[in-house]
């Protein structure tokens, strides 16, 4: 490889991860635990690892956010990013370009075959944030038991999501209270979207996205308490399940398998 073409492919990888932090800062403007809640995901992957290099199923993925963290902590890991979204896919692609240790696929959670799509089981931990409550009631069901079987005995699934308490409505609005307050600073979700699309090498796979989910930019909103993810976890096999970290209406659900 020449010099040029080295500091070509640099720039590159450069351009998709400038792409992928901004994903990270419109993230964090609604969601300024979200570091807080991916550093919970890592921790917990780097406690059912033990002294192996972990190997990861980071489930929908979008543009790699939880995979990054992973790697920084463990550099030696594996990590496998699935999703549906083609954008956030293609982001990926270039900020991961030349890294052995990422494998990306494309995968809809929403077929009824979709864990068929991977190359092996066993992984050591499944992980996921702000993203499965895109799965209607019976989806999110059935995914939870296709989990089970990509795992090796003794891994762990984890979901970082909004989970509120909706079984005590008081303590639902105290906990609403003690959310940290959203920074309505920087660049917006929808305004994100707005640059994606004035991006050409970006709009063909925007048009691509707005098939696959119907012309919306967010598809369906399933936003059940924990309670509902935990009686869930458990008839789909997990041996374990619980909420581990909470910070107001935000929360980490694990499970063992």
């Amino acid at each position: 490889m020449t010099p040029e073409t080295a500091g070509d492919r640099d720039r590159e990888r450069a351009y998709w991860i400038e792409w992928q932090q901004s994903w990270d800062r419109q993230q964090e403007r609604s969601l300024p635990d979200r570091e807080e809640r991916l550093a919970v995901l890592v921790g917990l992957v780097g406690s059912v690892a033990g002294d192996s290099p972990p190997r990861v199923l980071d489930l929908a993925c979008g543009c790699g956010s939880i995979t990054r963290r992973i790697l920084c902590n463990f550099p030696d890991a594996t990590v496998v990013g699935a999703d549906i979204d083609p954008v956030l896919l293609r982001i990926a692609e270039g900020a991961f370009d030349q890294d052995q240790r990422v494998r990306l696929q494309e995968v809809d959670l929403r077929t009824v075959d979709w864990a068929a799509r991977f190359p092996h089981q066993g992984f050591d931990a499944v992980v996921t944030a702000t993203a499965l409550h895109w799965l209607d009631q019976g989806r999110l069901a059935r995914v939870y038991r296709d989990i089970v079987g990509l795992l090796r005995p003794g891994g762990l699934f984890a979901n970082a999501d909004h989970f509120p308490l909706r079984t005590t409505p008081g303590l639902d609005q105290a906990a609403r209270d003690l959310s940290p307050t959203p920074d309505r600073t920087g660049e917006a979700w929808e305004e994100w979207w707005e640059r994606v699309a004035q991006t050409s090498r970006l709009t063909p796979l925007l048009e691509v996205r707005s098939r696959r989910f119907g012309g919306t930019l967010h598809p369906a909103e399933f936003t059940p308490p924990a309670e509902w993810h935990l009686e869930q976890l458990t008839q789909a096999g997990f041996t374990e399940c619980q909420v581990v970290w909470r910070q107001g209406q935000g929360a980490v659900v694990a499970a063992l398998r």
